[in-house]
């Protein structure tokens, strides 16, 4: 799967001893997809491709890996038992998940909104990766997956209003549903399902997600506060996706303000992508059941 090294967001020991690790993250976000050209030439596919390249490459320079997990302490302490994560991944992950919320509440520019707050959902990825077994990684799984496919087309929906409009601040959202309907409500569902609102993909995507990590299996507890402040910093990134939405469907658009000419492959794409969440928040086993099966074969 294209979109796993999401999971692999951050190296913890880089994270702590040098910025560059944090510089490198913001750039590789807030650099964005590419420029759009007033009348929309360049096509929405090159877009998506620009912005897979990115997640591919944060990946590569920033990541954790599973062996860091299991290595003994300083000093030539006992090593972490098997299955039990380590008190300085939990607090990482717990540091991403308020980190990034916090930061992504005070953005006035939706691409760095969303930047912020694709690391607070790497924190809630981390949760299953650390959690371990069979039943963690599909939900890990299932949450990248949907995850990717969400953000995919909030990127999407966001082109299409830098290109048009000329710009990313929230105000450049004001009266979308008005300028761009079927854009509008795609956006909707992209935005609610990144807080996990159901009955959409990115609910069930957490709630697998967290149960998981509760069932492991002699070791829930030290994963019992993160999962309640996975779910009070989901309350909290509800907050600021509500203030796109509020821009979108409340504020009024200026009065020279015209209807977007949205290209037909643009809203083709954007409004697949839509579908596919609120259908497999509808019926989530069709991808998760797969991956189970998956995942028992290869004897994980």
């Amino acid at each position: 799967i294209q979109f796993f090294p999401i999971i692999a967001a951050f190296n913890v020991e880089s994270y702590g001893k040098d910025s560059a690790a944090v510089i490198e993250v913001t750039r590789m976000f807030t650099g964005g997809l590419p420029e759009f050209t007033a009348g929309g030439r360049r096509a929405t596919v090159d877009a998506t491709r620009s912005f897979i390249d990115k997640w591919a490459g944060f990946s590569r320079n920033v990541n954790i890996t599973a062996s860091q997990t299991y290595t003994p302490q300083a000093g030539g302490g006992a090593p972490t038992p098997p299955g039990f994560p380590p008190a300085q991944p939990l607090y990482f992950v717990a540091l991403s998940m308020v980190l990034g919320n916090l930061a992504a509440i005070r953005q006035t520019s939706v691409r760095r909104l969303l930047a912020y707050s694709a690391i607070a959902h790497a924190g809630y990825m981390l949760v299953g990766f650390l959690a371990l077994g069979g039943e963690a990684f599909a939900s890990l799984l299932f949450y990248v997956t949907t995850y990717a496919l969400t953000t995919v087309g909030t990127f999407g929906v966001l082109g299409v209003v830098e290109a048009q409009v000329g710009g990313d601040q929230l105000k450049d959202f004001a009266g979308l549903s008005r300028r761009a309907p079927v854009l509008a409500a795609c956006l909707m569902v992209f935005l609610l399902s990144l807080a996990g609102i159901p009955p959409l993909a990115g609910f069930f995507g957490k709630f697998y997600l967290f149960a998981a990590a509760l069932k492991t299996e002699g070791q829930s507890l030290p994963f019992l506060w993160l999962v309640i402040l996975g779910v009070a910093m989901s309350c909290v990134s509800l907050y600021y996706y509500l203030q796109i939405l509020k821009q979108v469907f409340v504020v009024e658009a200026d009065e020279r303000a015209r209807p977007l000419a949205v290209p037909f492959l643009a809203h083709a794409v954007v409004v697949l992508l839509a579908a596919v969440i609120v259908l497999l928040g509808c019926a989530p086993t069709w991808l998760l059941t797969p991956l189970q099966e998956a995942i028992a074969e290869l004897g994980w």
